[in-house]
């Protein structure tokens, strides 16, 4: 990688599980505390008792330290129903400590290009973690629910 941090296997090994099986709703993944490796921190299952599994990713967003993340999306749109689709998610909020910040956004591309996303979401701050803003990284169509919530503003 172009920041000298490399990525573990294990890393890899989940994406493609997930990729394959779909019963992981979020993969996270931190820098290690060594600074040399991206590696897995934690996953979010899917589970279908959850209300609303967005609100459930956004409370595990760290406040003051960046993840890399992939989100498989669950989705309609206009005019098709029950589409899915992975995203590319790059968090770093503005409280994460500057070498963290650097490390990540000099990682952010070659781990994208490592898993083969091309949706992809930049977000830097817990504001701009909405349903709507995922849904227009999604699809070119408009995008009516996700993940079973409603969107503001669109009938189901």
């Amino acid at each position: 990688m172009a920041s000298g941090v490399a990525v573990d296997d294990e890393v890899i090994n989940l994406f493609n599980d997930i990729k394959k099986h779909r019963k992981q709703k979020a993969a996270f993944f931190r820098l290690s505390d060594d600074k040399t490796k991206i590696i897995v921190d934690h996953c979010m299952k899917v589970m279908c008792d959850d209300a609303d599994p967005f609100k459930s990713f956004k409370d595990m967003l760290p406040k003051d330290d960046c993840r890399f993340i992939v989100y498989d999306a669950l989705f309609d749109t206009e005019d098709s129903k029950n589409r899915e689709q992975m995203i590319f998610i790059s968090w770093a909020p503005d409280t994460a400590t500057v070498q963290k910040k650097m490390i990540h956004a000099s990682s952010r591309e070659n781990i994208k290009k490592l898993f083969g996303l091309t949706a992809e979401w930049q977000v830097n701050d817990l504001c701009e973690v909405q349903p709507e803003d995922l849904a227009e990284r999604l699809s070119r169509d408009t995008v009516v629910c996700i993940d079973g919530k409603v969107l503001p503003g669109k009938c189901g």
